[in-house]
C-alpha cells in the first residue's frame, strides 16, 4: 500500500510511504494493499478516499473520526497538490455512485510534522458539511507486539509497478516492535534508510512477504477489530519499503496524537480513557514545522534546495535524500525539495 515509499496516488498515491507520494490530478495520490481480498461492501463506511474532484480518483485515504473531521496522513497534505474533494463511505476508487463526496473546508497538519521518516505523519481535514455515515472511534491504548491489526485501502495490488484497486481492499497483519522493524527497514538496502531509527509516533505492522501496504494506501486506516464487532483507529498508512518484500510498514500511531487531534478536531470520540506508556525506542525530538512550500510547476523544471534532508520525486511519490546529482537526475521530473 506505500512505499519508502510514502504511499500516496493523490500525489502519487500517498506521499513518503514509499516514500511520500503526492500527484497533481485526480490520480495523484496513492499508497495500495498488496495481497489481502475485498472488503465487505458497506462494511468501512469511515474509510475515506482523498480525491481532486467528486468523481475522480482517490490518491491517498483517511478516516472519518467525527461527521466533520477526517484524519490522514500528513504527507497526503503536503509538498504538493492537496485534495479538494473527501470520498466517505465508498467502496470504489472513483466515481460517484455510492457514498458521499463532500468538499474540503481546511486542512490542519501536526505542527511537527516535516516528513514520515521523521514522524508525526498525521493531518485533520475539516470537511464543509457533516457526513452522515458513522465515524470510526480513535484508540488511546497503544498496540503491542504481537496484536493483530487490519488494513483498509486502494493503493496497488501488486507493487510499485502495478495499479490501484478500483474496490477497497483489506488485509491483516501483526504489530512488530519498533526496534525490530528499524532494523528490518535499515538491512532491506532501501536508499536514505540506511539510519533510520523508529520514534514514539511511528507504529509497525507486517513484514510478511507478498502482503502490505503499498502506493495508495498512504493515509488510510490501520484498525483494530474489538470483541464487539467493532473497530478502533490505531495507526494511519504513511511510509515502507516498497512493496511486499517482507519489511515490516510505519504507520502514525494514533496514541500518540491525542494533543493534537484533541486541540484540533471536534465531535470525535476515543474508545478508551487511559493513555498506557508508548512501547518504543528513544524517542526522536521533532523540531518545528516550516511553512509548505508550493511545488513547482512542470515549467520551473524542479526546485533543488532543502530544509529537511529529502526531496520529494511527485511523478513516483517517492523521497529522495537530498543531493545535487539526485536533484539534477530528477530534475526532468521535477522533483520538489521542501
Amino acid at each position: 500500500m506505500k512505499a519508502p515509499a510514502i504511499l500516496s496516488t493523490l500525489a502519487l498515491t500517498t506521499a513518503l510511504s514509499s516514500a511520500l507520494v503526492n500527484k497533481t490530478s485526480d490520480d495523484d495520490f496513492a499508497p495500495r494493499v498488496v495481497g489481502g481480498q475485498e472488503a465487505p461492501i458497506g462494511q468501512y463506511t469511515w474509510t475515506v478516499g482523498l480525491r481532486n474532484s467528486p468523481s475522480g480518483s482517490s490518491g491517498c485515504g483517511g478516516s472519518l473520526i467525527s461527521p466533520t473531521w477526517v484524519l490522514t496522513a500528513g504527507h497526503c497534505v503536503n509538498g504538493g497538490s492537496r485534495p479538494s474533494y473527501v470520498a466517505v463511505g465508498t467502496h470504489y476508487l472513483q466515481g460517484a455512485s455510492d457514498g458521499e463526496q463532500i468538499p474540503i473546508k481546511n486542512i490542519v497538519s501536526h505542527p511537527y510534522y516535516a516528513d514520515p521518516y521523521q514522524g508525526n505523519d498525521v493531518a485533520l481535514i475539516e470537511l464543509s458539511r457533516p457526513s452522515k455515515f458513522t465515524p470510526i472511534k480513535l484508540s488511546k491504548r497503544v498496540v503491542a507486539p504481537g496484536e493483530s491489526v487490519r488494513l483498509l485501502g486502494w493503493g496497488q495490488t501488486s507493487g510499485p509497478q502495478g495499479s490501484q484497486s478500483s474496490v477497497l481492499k483489506q488485509n491483516d497483519f501483526s504489530v512488530v516492535d519498533n526496534d525490530e522493524c528499524a532494523r528490518s527497514v535499515r538491512a532491506s538496502g532501501q536508499q536514505g534508510l540506511e539510519n533510520w531509527v523508529a520514534g514514539p509516533t511511528h507504529l509497525c505492522a507486517g513484514g510478511v512477504y507478498g502482503q502490505a501496504s503499498c502506493f495508495g494506501d498512504s493515509g488510510g486506516p490501520l484498525v483494530r477489530l474489538n470483541g464487539d464487532g467493532s473497530a478502533s483507529l490505531v495507526g494511519d498508512v504513511s511510509f515502507g519499503v516498497p512493496c511486499g518484500k517482507g519489511v515490516p510498514d510505519e504507520y502514525g500511531r494514533i496514541s500518540e496524537f491525542v494533543d493534537f487531534i484533541d486541540r484540533t478536531a471536534r465531535g470525535h470520540q476515543w474508545d478508551d480513557a487511559v493513555i498506557p506508556t508508548t512501547p518504543t525506542p528513544r524517542p526522536v525530538t521533532p523540531s518545528p514545522n516550516t511553512p509548505t512550500t508550493p511545488a513547482p510547476s512542470p515549467s520551473d523544471g524542479g526546485q533543488c534546495g532543502t530544509r529537511h534532508g529529502v526531496c520529494f520525486w511527485p511523478v513516483t511519490g517517492q523521497t529522495v535524500p537530498f543531493s545535487e546529482d539526485q536533484c539534477k537526475q530528477f530534475a526532468g521530473t521535477f522533483v520538489w525539495c521542501p
